[in-house]
C-alpha cells in the first residue's frame, strides 16, 4: 500500500513538473488584473499596459523558437500576451511567473541562443551540435547599475536579438489561428533583482513589425519596473546619468543595440 502510495505521489509530482500551466491555475486567475496583482505581490514588480497595447486574452500560453517534433529544448509558460498594433505585427509576452531566487540567468539565455541557431534541441539530443562554439557576448548586451535602475529599477539588465532559424512556434492550434503571423524576429529582456525576481520579456515581430522595434521596447520600458528600492550593485561611474524618470538619449539607448 505504501509503495503504490508512493507512486501516486510521484506521477502527480511529475505531473506538475511537466504541466507548468497546471500549477499556475492555483496562482492567479486567467485575467490580466488578477496578473498585475500577482507579480506586484509576489515579485515587487509593477505592471502597467500600454494604453495601445491589446490584451489578447490568453493565459499560461506555451511556445518555442521551433516546431520540430523532436525538440526539447528551452521553451516559454506566459502570462499574458498583448498585441501592440492592429494587425498584431508585434507581440509581447510576458513571464507566467517570475522566476525567484536565480543567481543569474544567464545559463538559461545561453541555450536559448545555440537552439535559435539550430546548436541545441535538448538535454543529450543526438541533433546537439556541443563542438560549435557560441559566443554569449556577440548576441547579449549586459546592463547593471545606474542604467538597469533608471530603466526598470533592476540591478540587472540582459537584453538581446534572438538569431532565430524559424518563425516562433505556438504549441497550441487555437493560438496559432489567432495570430496567423509570422513572427520571424524577436527582442528579449530579462530583467533581475538579486535575491529577488527575474522576469522575461519576450517582443515577437513580423518583418513589418520589426521596423517599429525601438518603439516597442520604449513601451516596454514605460510598463514594468520593480518597486522602488536600493540598486544592490555598484553604480557604474561611467554609465549615464539621467533625471528619474527621463527618457534615454538616442547615445544612451544604443548601448542597448546589438549589431
Amino acid at each position: 500500500m505504501k509503495q503504490k502510495i508512493s507512486i501516486l505521489l510521484f506521477l502527480v509530482g511529475m505531473l506538475l513538473c511537466t504541466s507548468p500551466a497546471l500549477a499556475q491555475k492555483m496562482l492567479y486567475a486567467k485575467n490580466t488584473a488578477s496578473y498585475i496583482e500577482f507579480i506586484e505581490k509576489e515579485s515587487e514588480l509593477l505592471f502597467q499596459p500600454a494604453a495601445n497595447w491589446v490584451d489578447l486574452d490568453l493565459f499560461y500560453v506555451t511556445g518555442a523558437i521551433t516546431k520540430e517534433g523532436s525538440y526539447n529544448g528551452p521553451g516559454r509558460l506566459s502570462g499574458p500576451i498583448f498585441k501592440a498594433d492592429p494587425d498584431a505585427d508585434c507581440l509581447i509576452l510576458m513571464d507566467a511567473i517570475p522566476l525567484k531566487n536565480v543567481s543569474s540567468p544567464r545559463y538559461s539565455i545561453y541555450l536559448e541562443l545555440r537552439a535559435a541557431k539550430g546548436l541545441f534541441y535538448g538535454a543529450r539530443h543526438p541533433k546537439n551540435q556541443n563542438d560549435v562554439p557560441l559566443d554569449f557576448h556577440e548576441y547579449v548586451t549586459v546592463l547593471a547599475g545606474h542604467t538597469a535602475r533608471e530603466m526598470f529599477n533592476a540591478d540587472t539588465l540582459f537584453f538581446y536579438d534572438m538569431p532565430n532559424i524559424q518563425p516562433y512556434y505556438f504549441h497550441d492550434e487555437k493560438v496559432r489561428d489567432m495570430l496567423p503571423n509570422e513572427y520571424t524576429h524577436s527582442t528579449n529582456l530579462t530583467i533581475m533583482q538579486v535575491d529577488g525576481a527575474v522576469m522575461r520579456i519576450k517582443l515577437l515581430f513580423t518583418e513589418e513589425g520589426w521596423q517599429e522595434r525601438d518603439r516597442r521596447l520604449r513601451e516596454v520600458e514605460n510598463s514594468i519596473r520593480f518597486k522602488e528600492r536600493p540598486v544592490r550593485l555598484d553604480q557604474n561611474p561611467t554609465a549615464p546619468t539621467t533625471e528619474p524618470g527621463r527618457q534615454l538619449t538616442t547615445e544612451e539607448r544604443s548601448k542597448m543595440i546589438i549589431r
